[in-house]
């Protein structure tokens, strides 16, 4: 088994907003609130304390994100930053010695490989961009209200990404009124549980499970800039046609992570692609 992470920064930001991080047998990511200040702190903050509190917990069930922020919250009043700034994303997997577990606050994408077949692409994402946020539990000014009434549009959506580099759909999307068995064909690999504000998706056999990835809601905003004799332009690209490059490690020995953003990167380039928003990845090798 290996962990590995990385994360770097869309062209219309001046500092990264993403952040990831790894130990034995977990990942977390997290993505900061553009219009909050400090965001590149609160996607640290945010992803360490899930990560020490996932290290206490039986299971993924048990995570409960008020109790996330009120962990995090003594970290920025040292640092003299306003509440706000832990407006951010979670993401997260960790191997328990009976299950997988997946965990998500906000939005984001979630892949699992299985052995010799197909990967499986879980998009968790909000209608109008607007991705729900722990912080608003404890925020005075109204904002979580606001939310609830005005931008409560949760959206999962399932893909498939065949061995063949076909995708079979392009996107179905998800009833969250009931919980639903995921797998390929016939063949179920696990369950997706929805609550409230939290997705949990739990595989029981890890040995099927070649490997695990969270992402942030950057896979979303690759673009390809089109050059021609009179014109230039930007033409957006699926984020599953990214997930095919991206996803496409030559093996997983230490570092592949960070090797394989790199190799990605240098072929983004050539290719004229781009990402406007931070990007950040982290993988769990079942191996």
């Amino acid at each position: 088994m290996n962990t590995d992470c990385s994360f770097y920064i869309g062209t219309t930001h001046e500092i990264c907003q993403d952040y990831a991080l790894t130990n034995n047998n977990s990942i977390v990511i997290s993505d900061g609130c553009s219009d909050s200040i400090k965001s590149d702190i609160r996607a640290r903050i945010l992803s360490i304390t899930t990560m020490n509190k996932m290290k206490e917990l039986e299971n993924l069930y048990n995570f409960e994100g008020k109790e996330c922020i009120l962990l995090a919250r003594p970290s920025i009043q040292i640092l003299n930053l306003p509440y706000e700034c832990l407006d951010a994303t979670i993401l997260s997997a960790i191997i328990y010695d009976d299950s997988i577990q997946t965990m998500c606050y906000g939005d984001g994408v979630i892949a699992i490989k299985i052995k010799n077949k197909d990967i499986i692409i879980i998009n968790c994402s909000y209608i109008d961009s607007y991705p729900f946020y722990i912080n608003y539990f404890y925020d005075k000014t109204g904002r979580y209200k606001n939310w609830i009434n005005n931008n409560n549009k949760r959206k999962i959506c399932l893909s498939t990404i065949k061995k063949d580099e076909s995708i079979d759909p392009l996107e179905k999307e998800l009833n969250l009124e009931i919980n639903l068995r995921i797998g390929i064909g016939e063949d179920e690999i696990g369950i997706l549980k929805h609550f409230d504000n939290k997705t949990i998706i739990e595989i029981a056999d890890k040995n099927i499970i070649e490997f695990i990835a969270i992402m942030s809601d950057g896979v979303h905003s690759f673009y390809e800039t089109i050059i021609t004799e009179t014109s230039k332009y930007n033409k957006s690209i699926s984020y599953l046609d990214v997930l095919k490059e991206l996803l496409s490690f030559k093996n997983y020995n230490k570092l592949f992570v960070q090797r394989r953003i790199n190799k990605f990167r240098k072929d983004c380039a050539k290719k004229n692609w781009a990402n406007a928003d931070d990007l950040s990845l982290a993988v769990i090798y079942m191996g």
